[in-house]
């Protein structure tokens, strides 16, 4: 009996120790295993909000530039192909430069292959094919290509430019131009790049300052 006292003591003690351990530290440790989880995961969100908060606090530090960036891409490709905007645009750089436009010719638009989303599936990017006669000169004919170059609104990419003698004769010079505008415009509208209907040669225009409307 002596040594069985002692015996039942330490085996109460183990039991009441894995009681313990099984009933309330266990499950705390588990617990707050868990709460050290969440509060890691808080704590990426939280960076990560920080480095959002501080992306948006640039971009409205820099809300004026991107305005400014953002109204010149729609002055450079717009909403619509605005062939009466572009032929007027043509005309007040031609008259600045001293040359007289005879001719301009609008293809249908065209998709542009690859190009980034437009952010409406109901419109796509489309390039037109341009065609222009220009009368004038050696020099005003050089000023009024480096006009287009820097003035003009439009994004304008030129293809291709041919020189031939004018009908008043030499000096005068024809000059043929051809290149591409950019619009958006509804994608029902277009043409596959592959089209034989997409090339150039769609509705002319008479030219504000043709030779019929400027007679010298």
């Amino acid at each position: 009996m002596r040594h069985r006292a002692p015996l039942i003591g330490v085996l109460v003690a183990l039991a009441l120790t894995a009681g313990y351990w099984f009933a309330l530290y266990k499950p705390a440790l588990a617990e707050q295993q868990a709460y050290e989880t969440q509060t890691d995961e808080l704590l990426q969100q939280q960076s990560q909000l920080r480095t959002e908060i501080a992306r948006l606090e640039d971009i409205r530090d820099d809300e004026e530039r991107i305005t400014s960036v953002v109204r010149r891409i729609a002055d450079y490709v717009p909403i619509g192909i605005a062939q009466p905007d572009v032929t007027r645009q043509f005309q007040d750089i031609a008259d600045a430069a001293g040359v007289t436009i005879t001719s301009v010719t609008f293809g249908e638009p065209t998709v542009v292959v690859g190009a980034p989303e437009t952010g409406d599936p109901a419109t796509a990017l489309a390039s037109v094919a341009v065609s222009m006669v220009v009368e004038g000169s050696y020099f005003p004919t050089v000023d009024f290509f480096r006009r287009m170059e820097r003035d003009m609104p439009r994004a304008v990419l030129t293809e291709s430019v041919n020189l031939q003698e004018g009908q008043r004769s030499f000096p005068s010079l024809a000059t043929t131009w051809g290149g591409s505008l950019f619009a958006i415009v509804p994608a029902a509208s277009t043409v596959a790049p592959d089209d034989p209907s997409a090339a150039p040669g769609g509705a002319a225009e008479d030219a504000p300052g043709s030779e019929e409307d400027n007679p010298s």
